[in-house]
């Protein structure tokens, strides 16, 4: 055998949803460098779960262009008794660090696959983040609460990028100009300059980065 290697391995606790991140594609490329992944099932003690699976949005968005978003959430039981579930969905959009509420209504989850649409329409060319919430209205019908959630990401291209770098104690000051490039199709994300690489956190954030002009306020 092969002596003075040392091996190791990832341990991954899981319900086997992927409504976060990109769990998956982060698996293999763990799997490709030589490293184990060991799972460990999370067992509900619930007799209900309810799991936001995921928002689809279309893959090519075009800006001022209406374009449906759909939330679908499962509602099930381990028994296969499920039962209809009352809650609150809540989504929400979020560019630029700036997020805003898109919808929140009581809707009522039937067992099974529920798709809820959306309607909505993007004006500004920006990298936009959608996140999705449900909240029951009651604890005992839902066991696992962490996978009430889930995200997606579209990107709007215009005629060019630019990030803006601003003081953080003279915010707002060029809110006139920034308007005025969003108006022209150019795509704005604005910054503070002391938290401008605490937000990048994937490498879809950096490559954006690299080819944008900066304009420092």
């Amino acid at each position: 055998g092969v002596t003075g290697v040392q091996t190791c391995a990832l341990p991954i606790l899981t319900d086997g949803n992927e409504n976060l991140g990109q769990a998956r594609s982060l698996a293999a490329r763990v799997a490709a460098s030589g490293i184990g992944i060991d799972v460990v099932p999370i067992m509900l003690e619930s007799n209900a779960e309810v799991l936001v699976e995921k928002i689809d949005l279309p893959t090519n968005i075009r800006k001022g262009q209406p374009f449906e978003a759909r939330v679908v959430v499962n509602n099930y039981a381990e028994n296969g008794s499920a039962a209809p579930v009352t809650g609150k969905l809540r989504v929400k959009q979020k560019v630029g660090g700036e997020e805003t509420l898109l919808l929140e209504e009581e809707i009522t989850l039937d067992p099974g696959k529920n798709v809820f649409p959306m309607r909505h329409r993007i004006e500004q060319p920006a990298a936009y983040v959608y996140n999705a919430e449900f909240i029951p209205s009651s604890d005992s019908d839902d066991g696992l609460y962490q996978n009430n959630q889930a995200t997606a990401y579209t990107y709007v291209r215009g005629k060019g990028r630019v990030l803006v770098i601003e003081d953080r104690s003279r915010l707002g000051d060029f809110d006139l100009m920034i308007g005025a490039l969003r108006d022209n199709n150019i795509e704005v994300v604005t910054q503070t300059s002391d938290s401008l690489f605490g937000s990048l956190r994937s490498e879809e954030h950096t490559s954006e980065l690299q080819s944008r002009q900066y304009l420092v306020c």
